[in-house]
Parts: structure tokens; C-alpha cells; sequence
């Protein structure tokens, strides 16, 4: 039976495409989230690709009753002098990619955080590169949508990620929404909510604490019937993810019992149906 919530391959990191995509579709999963990270689970590399290529890859995705919800994208940072124009070419290419696969959107960082006096400039540098490529999403009728807050990146608050948001103010952006980043950046799940109405593209869901931020959906203190009914006030109606990055000592049949123990806490918080398996007589 499949479910109507994907699971991003970075799960899988340290194992090839195909065995990601086996896994996600044995434990009932409908879409994935793909992981196109540099260094870290790059399943696949949009750039230098060929629409031939495009088109293979959604071949060998639809194969395993699977589709692309969104490319998760990140080759460097938006204001980082070393690494933007390789970042930025490849978040275009992965809207090349992600129209070739009917994606809605492809998910990237907003920029490396920078310390308060330097923000200003720091968003500004980020914020001409985005305005820039989101022209190029809405001639694709596609959204680059930006991840916020988010730890570590120039919105580590609400309050940066609204005044961020505001002067992007484009509208092929909007936003993707992290549960365990919500959590450990301290926003109101409610303000949250309120902020963006209208404006949430893609929710990756994990569960936090105050020491870890990659825990399955239970194991953390995260509320999530409380973020879905937020996340219904907000006008969400697009894809619902599990993202969730294991150790690297983690075997591949743990990794599905992991999600798996994710998906029956999940499932109800979402209010989709699990049918239990019939008991042997």
C-alpha cells in the first residue's frame, strides 16, 4: 500500500540511487526528495545534465512506483564568494531538471549564516542571486522555494527569515519549512504558520530535542498533530517529507526500520490512514 507522504533520499546517503529508491518504495512511501548535496548524499548532480539524462532519471524513479516531489539542493552557498557560482548554476540546472520531472518546486539554503553587523550585505549578495535565478523558475512555471529558518544559514530566526523573505519579495519563491530546524531555532510554530500563509512550498518533517535535530518522528518533542493542524491554517496543501540523516554506522535494514517506526507515528499525525496488517492465524 503506498502512502500519500515521500522520503528524502538523504536517508540513504551512503548507499546508490537504486537501493534508496528500493527501500522508499518498499516501506510505502508515494514520492521522494532528492538529494542533490554536494559531498554529503549527492543521488544525483543536476549540472552539466543532459535532458536525455533528465528523462532517465525519471524513467528509473517511476520504475519503482515513485515520483521526484522536489531536487533538495546544495553545492556551496549563495554568498560565499568561493562557491556561489557553482551553487547557483546548479540550483538552475536542477529547475531544468525538476521540469523534466513535473516537480513543483526545488528546494536550496538561503546563504552560510554571517555574524548581525554583516547580515545586511550578506542578504543583499544572496538576494540578487535568488532574485535571479527565480526568474529563470517562473519562465519554467516552477518555485525555488527557500529554506527557513534553518540553522547555520541567514535565517537562523523567524525574524531574520521573515525580513529575508520580505526582500527577496519574488513570486517564484516561497518556502520550505524544516520541523526540527522550527524547533531548535526557537520559532513559534504558530508565528511560523501566520507569516507565511500562502507561501509554504514543501515541509520536510524529523523530530528534534534540545541535543539532537535528526531524530525519527517520536523519538524527539516535537508536537506533529499540532504543526499539521498549523500547517492546514497556513493554506499548505502541497508535499509532506520525511528527512532524516542516520549515522554512518547505520546498516540499511536498520534505516528501514527506522522510517518505518517513523511512518506509523507520522501517518495519524497527518491524518492518513495505516491499515494494520491482518494477523496470522
Amino acid at each position: 500500500m503506498k502512502y500519500p507522504i515521500g522520503c528524502s533520499t538523504i536517508a540513504f546517503a551512503k548507499f546508490d540511487l537504486d537501493t534508496a529508491l528500493e527501500a522508499i518504495a518498499g516501506l510505502g512511501f508515494s514520492f521522494i526528495d532528492l538529494a542533490c548535496i554536494k559531498g554529503s548524499a549527492e543521488h544525483f548532480n543536476p549540472l552539466n545534465k543532459s535532458r536525455g539524462e533528465y528523462q532517465a532519471l525519471n524513467k528509473k524513479v517511476r520504475s519503482h512506483g515513485l515520483r521526484v516531489s522536489t531536487l533538495n539542493v546544495n553545492a556551496g552557498s549563495f554568498n560565499d564568494s568561493k562557491s556561489r557560482d557553482e551553487h547557483s548554476a546548479t540550483v538552475r540546472a536542477a529547475l531544468d531538471c525538476g521540469n523534466v520531472l513535473g516537480c513543483a518546486c526545488v528546494t536550496t539554503k538561503i546563504g552560510d549564516a554571517a555574524e548581525e553587523r554583516y547580515w545586511e550585505e550578506s542578504a543583499n549578495r544572496s538576494i540578487g542571486r535568488i532574485r535571479e535565478i527565480a526568474d529563470y523558475a517562473a519562465t519554467l512555471k516552477l518555485k525555488l522555494s527557500l529554506e527557513m529558518p534553518h540553522t547555520g544559514t541567514l535565517a537562523e530566526t523567524l525574524e531574520q527569515s521573515i525580513a529575508f523573505f520580505k526582500q527577496t519579495n519574488h513570486m517564484a519563491t516561497d518556502v520550505t519549512l524544516d520541523t526540527s530546524h522550527i524547533y531548535t531555532t526557537g520559532a513559534d510554530i504558530r508565528e511560523v504558520a501566520r507569516h507565511f500563509v500562502g507561501k509554504l512550498g514543501h515541509i520536510h518533517l524529523r523530530d528534534a530535542n534540545e541535543k539532537e535535530t535528526h531524530l525519527v518522528p517520536g523519538d524527539g518533542k516535537i508536537d506533529f498533530p499540532f504543526v499539521y493542524n498549523m500547517m492546514v491554517l497556513a493554506g499548505f496543501h502541497r508535499d509532506y517529507v520525511v528527512e532524516i540523516k542516520f549515522d554512518e554506522d547505520k546498516s540499511l535494514d536498520d534505516i528501514k526500520s527506522e522510517l518505518g517506526r517513523g511512518l506509523d507515528e507520522i501517518l495519524p499525525a497527518l491524518k492518513m490512514a495505516k491499515k494494520k496488517k491482518p494477523e496470522k492465524k
